[in-house]
């Protein structure tokens, strides 16, 4: 092909004329043009739709974007409809189409390209996945902390994780109704996926399976399904007994993490007495939240009002009690300097998971509820659950339930605080009932209960001679108060009381 050439030296081998340069390159495309204008002619033009969300587009949207990709042709090779049919629309769409909150297509360098995901991904699993990491809202962090690396690993829990997701999803954005159906879909794959395993047990397969049935539980806790997340924990319990015990199932350590958390926070809703132990040696350090020139093992003496009903053999109750002083603090310095944000999770698991299990653990086999420093021993462990409600629902725990605890509080309550009646071991110590009257007003939902709890704070207010919020609050913060949480309500509360 070169022979017209001629080569003396080696510098000829790249001739410097510029003309000489255009014939070399014409005799070697010459060969491989022909070659691609056979595969035009052979092959039809495609138009490749790829329908991706328009950017700030509103809701229900329907707007789409079509990507026309084309082979570089002249226009006098188009292809005549006649011969090829109509435009081609590949199949790259999902049954479920990318909503309009999602910001761009998924990827695009924000993911990464390698995770080895244990389930074909769709399209519409990529938006999801991309949503977690990605949505500015918050509310994901417990889901990409823990759920999402720990369900790597096996296909039925990642199908329950992004079930879970999804069923956050659609609390977040009710007008969409997609979500709501892939939730349902993941759900089924994974408790399909479950069932079939556990109907042919293989103990090596137990950890994966126990991550499903975590996840499961979880969602069950979700949808306000106590006796489904009972009924997940306990097979957790089985699968364990059928492995050889828990400590012979080589769970991942986000998994270990994970079923000391869900318990928790699925016990709390009713004041179970744990069945779990702690992780101890995967709970993470809170040092980094104390303020400055705090320490973990700083004593820290409880104020008067807990003080009081507080007896020398109470060692544990006192003990936890100083836990919840303490990250009030933490809490109120850490929110007052903006050190901390409300998708931080660590603080949750570091703080306040094990606090609430020890809570929990000092639950008593009976109360003598005619004896007043008894009931208000067992009142100020109920409250100090039902105080660290709101700050668990700011953190991402999804879903956090008080109403049982409310009632409950009541119940210890007005066995000592009626009409032309009230006790005078509760009537002396009326800044500490003022805070447990509040601390449930704040999270009261049914009518009757809000009602109970206003009424007695009036009362209370009055012995106190409290005569405004700014008052009411110091008095609050005293104990255990959270500015970012509990002073919203709590005015509306101390509105409502100050109109009785």
């Amino acid at each position: 092909m070169f022979q017209f050439i001629n080569i003396h030296l080696a510098s000829d081998a790249k001739p410097s004329d510029p003309q000489t340069r255009k014939r070399i390159r014409k005799q070697a495309m010459l060969a491989s043009a022909k070659m691609a204008r056979k595969r035009r002619e052979k092959n039809p033009q495609f138009i490749f739709k790829l329908h991706t969300p328009v950017e700030n587009a509103g809701e229900g949207s329907s707007s789409k974007q079509t990507m026309a990709i084309r082979p570089a042709a002249s226009s006098s090779k188009t292809i005549e409809k006649s011969k090829y049919g109509d435009v081609l629309t590949l199949g790259v769409e999902n049954p479920f189409p990318l909503l309009p909150w999602l910001y761009n297509d998924p990827g695009s360098g924000r993911r990464n390209p390698f995770v080895r995901y244990p389930i074909a991904m769709s399209l519409k699993t990529h938006a999801i996945i991309d949503t977690l990491f990605n949505d500015p809202s918050g509310g994901f962090c417990p889901f990409r902390e823990f759920w999402y690396p720990a369900s790597l690993t096996d296909p039925a829990a990642f199908h329950q994780t992004l079930s879970n997701i999804c069923t956050n999803l659609a609390a977040q954005h009710p007008d969409d109704e997609e979500t709501p159906k892939l939730s349902v879909i993941h759900h089924s794959l994974a408790i399909r996926s479950v069932s079939e395993r556990l109907n042919d047990f293989q103990p090596n397969e137990a950890a994966g399976i126990i991550t499903t049935v975590l996840s499961l539980a979880a969602h069950s806790n979700i949808t306000a399904n106590y006796p489904g997340f009972v009924s997940h924990m306990d097979a957790i319990s089985r699968i364990a007994q059928l492995a050889g015990g828990i400590k012979a199932i080589p769970l991942a350590k986000q998994t270990r993490l994970l079923v000391f958390l869900v318990e928790v926070n699925g016990i709390t809703r009713k004041d179970e007495y744990p069945r779990l132990p702690m992780p101890v040696d995967l709970i993470p350090s809170s040092d980094e939240f104390l303020p400055p020139g705090w320490s973990r093992k700083d004593p820290i003496t409880l104020p008067d009002p807990l003080q009081s009903v507080i007896r020398a053999e109470d060692i544990e109750l006192s003990q936890r009690l100083r836990d919840l002083y303490r990250l009030g603090a933490v809490l109120n310095f850490n929110f007052s300097a903006r050190r901390m944000v409300w998708d931080e999770t660590k603080i949750s698991a570091a703080c306040i998971s094990p606090l609430l299990q020890g809570l929990l653990m000092l639950r008593p086999e009976a109360v003598d509820v005619e004896d007043p420093l008894s009931a208000l021993r067992e009142a100020v462990r109920i409250a100090a659950l039902i105080a660290l409600a709101p700050v668990r629902r700011g953190l991402g725990t999804f879903e956090v339930f008080s109403d049982a605890l409310v009632g409950k509080l009541q119940d210890l309550l007005c066995q000592h605080l009626q009409p032309g009646n009230i006790s005078e071991a509760v009537a002396s110590r009326a800044p500490l009932i003022f805070w447990l009257l509040m601390t449930g007003a704040v999270q009261a939902v049914e009518t009757e209960h809000a009602l109970w709890f206003r009424q007695w704070i009036f009362e209370c207010s009055g012995i106190l001679d409290i005569r405004g919020w700014l008052s009411a609050r110091s008095l609050l913060a005293e104990i255990f108060w959270i500015d970012e949480v509990h002073t919203p309500p709590g005015m509306v509360v101390w509105a409502e009381v100050r109109a009785i």
